[in-house]
């Protein structure tokens, strides 16, 4: 090869091997740090590290419920029984420890405080939407025995995914490259699939790419938002539930999660406002008994309450608060008596 003054050099192959293997050495070397030592989720779990996460934390009954009892259908005499129906919010993805959850610290407080005659199930599973939960609970759910039914929804998410046609933006395949070119699906499927780091960074960059477009997507949503016919496909589903508790003396309440991970985001604040403020005055208007958590996180900061900056699932923390609130609804309270409300700073 040619130097600039047009003189032949001979080309150091050592030097380019040296620097080739250092280069290897130092993909390996990332690749073994998310392989054997990372161990940890993401908001959409579609790294290979969330998936030994799972491996690692998670323990399903029979049911397919994060849980190590069998949800029977036969409740003991005088044990008081609470179900907590839900997404991934629910099921505590992130939480490594279950105990940890706000379902079982409910539990766990309850029991303390009652002389153990109480069970909570936590009906939670990561990627149900609130189709999924009705389905489940009219054919399977309704014969626990339960004596009250919790309904978990997360603001905004529960609402928007049912009607995720008009928002194509919020499909995988928008934005997810490996569903375009069928060569470039084939490369980058490879990777993502079978390399730890490979799949990390390529979930880093679907959120680059997620909040590129955030005001599009922010102006579908406020449209979906505004037709009447979107919330009554909604609440029909959640008035489907409470129908089917009435029918069987189990009693209804509904708690709201807030978008955690909003933060300072204006665009993002605004459209959760309104839609609280929709969500709400349909609740009241169908005498749902309700509750919001975001009034309980106020004091602290998003980043407090999420597993992490990858994962925007509620901590630890955040499942406390939430067990701490859960003791105000009426039908807990009134069984367990006013004095579990006024200590439940021991949660």
């Amino acid at each position: 090869m040619r130097n600039r003054r047009g003189h032949f050099v001979a080309f150091d192959f050592r030097k380019q091997a040296f620097l080739c293997f250092i280069f290897l050495l130092f993909l390996s070397s990332v690749e073994l740090y998310f392989r054997f030592f990372y161990v940890e989720t993401d908001s959409e779990m579609i790294t290979l590290s969330g998936r030994a996460w799972v491996r690692k934390y998670c323990r399903y009954n029979r049911q397919h419920f994060r849980d190590d009892r069998y949800f029977g259908s036969m409740k003991p005499k005088n044990v008081f029984r609470i179900g907590i129906l839900g997404d991934s919010f629910v099921e505590g993805q992130g939480i490594k420890d279950p105990n940890n959850r706000f379902s079982n610290i409910l539990e766990d407080t309850i029991k303390r405080k009652f002389n153990g005659n109480c069970e909570v199930y936590n009906l939670g599973k990561c990627g149900w939407d609130t189709n999924n939960e009705r389905n489940f609970f009219l054919e399977e759910g309704i014969t626990y025995d339960l004596d009250v039914l919790i309904l978990s929804v997360v603001e905004m998410n529960d609402f928007l995914q049912m009607h995720i046609a008009n928002i194509p933006e919020l499909k995988d395949e928008y934005l997810d490259i490996r569903y375009r070119d069928k060569m470039l699906s084939k490369m980058v499927g490879y990777f993502v699939d079978n390399s730890y780091a490979a799949s990390f960074f390529y979930a880093q960059f679907l959120k680059v790419r997620k909040g590129s477009i955030e005001k599009e997507v922010v102006k579908k949503a406020q449209a979906v938002m505004a037709n009447k016919d979107n919330w009554d496909i909604f609440m029909k589903c959640i008035l489907r539930i409470r129908r089917a508790c009435q029918n069987n003396d189990i009693k209804f309440y509904l708690i709201s999660f807030p978008g955690l991970h909003l933060g300072k985001n204006a665009d993002l604040l605004q459209l959760q406002a309104e839609y609280k403020k929709i969500f709400e005055s349909y609740l009241n208007k169908e005498n749902i008994d309700h509750l919001f958590l975001g009034e309980y996180f106020e004091k602290y900061a998003g980043e407090d309450l999420t597993v992490s900056q990858f994962d925007l699932h509620p901590n630890e923390l955040a499942n406390k608060i939430v067990a701490k609130s859960l003791l105000l609804l009426p039908g807990i309270r009134d069984r367990c008596g006013e004095e579990i409300v006024m200590g439940s700073d021991e949660v």
